[in-house]
């Protein structure tokens, strides 16, 4: 169950966060590139979640390695410092997957820093699984 609950909260939390730090980081640091008007979607929230949820969905396959992490560590030390590993391990490991799935030339500053940010979160709330 709490697999289930992990990927739902990755739908809930990690999917949506990420498009809200995309829309502040384009609203406040400006428009570092020129795009095309049909790009430029200002501050709606649901238009950001539409653009970035399609390349950010195949990141899912995170979550099964972060339940096995935390189940195979909870055997071994405490919930607390688990909390702690997972908290770490989610934004890099979620880092890692958009490295090699979009490439080296599109892990950018205005790319990664959501999903980093993103991640620190998701491992927050993520629910660790019994030993």
């Amino acid at each position: 169950m709490p697999f289930l609950k992990n990927l739902g909260l990755f739908l809930v939390v990690f999917l949506p966060l990420v498009a809200l730090v995309s829309m502040v980081m384009e609203g406040v640091l400006g428009d570092r590139v020129a795009t095309s008007p049909e790009w430029r979607v200002g501050w709606n929230p649901i238009m950001w979640l539409i653009m970035t949820a399609p390349w950010l969905i195949p990141t899912v396959l995170v979550v099964p390695a972060l339940h096995f992490l935390g189940r195979g560590l909870r055997k071994r030390i405490p919930q607390g410092r688990v909390r702690g590993i997972m908290v770490i391990a989610s934004p890099v490991l979620l880092s890692v997957a958009v490295l090699v799935l979009w490439g080296p030339h599109n892990f950018q500053l205005d790319f990664a820093l959501p999903v980093v940010l993103s991640g620190l979160v998701y491992g927050a709330v993520f629910r660790i699984p019994a030993a």
